[in-house]
């Protein structure tokens, strides 16, 4: 099973290939240990860290995790020097309730046992990627 998590269906979510997209309240409908792949795109930041460890329950051994999120660190970074205004930081913000840095997610999976694959920071989206497989 490959799964695109989104924050709801009414959010208009893009389709990825081979992927279903599926509601973060529907993630208890999915068993334990029974996606291949799953990408949380923008939700990180959407969901408390008990739903996160819940979301990595769906995850069979050899599955593969992907991350997309917006980095507080890059964002502070920013603030700090002035690449952006206060201005634009409710947009990057506005209705988390949870806020990550790439950094504390590479190192939240890890301690979870799961293997970086691929860690990655973009300064001008002040986002960053990481893909973590379960062994």
């Amino acid at each position: 099973m490959k799964i695109n998590l989104i924050r709801s269906i009414s959010n208009n979510a893009p389709n990825i290939a081979e992927h279903d997209n599926i509601a973060i309240d529907q993630i208890n409908e999915i068993g334990n240990n029974v996606c291949h792949s799953l990408i949380l795109h923008n939700v990180l930041q959407y969901i408390p860290l008990e739903q996160l460890e819940i979301v990595l329950s769906k995850i069979r051994h050899g599955g593969v995790i992907t991350i997309h999120c917006v980095d507080m660190l890059e964002v502070a970074k920013a603030l700090y020097w002035g690449t952006i205004n206060i201005d634009k930081l409710p947009s990057l913000i506005s209705e988390c309730i949870s806020y990550h840095s790439a950094i504390e997610t590479k190192s939240f999976l890890e301690q979870r046992g799961y293997i970086i694959e691929e860690a990655n920071v973009n300064v001008d989206s002040l986002s960053f990627i990481i893909k973590a497989k379960r062994p």
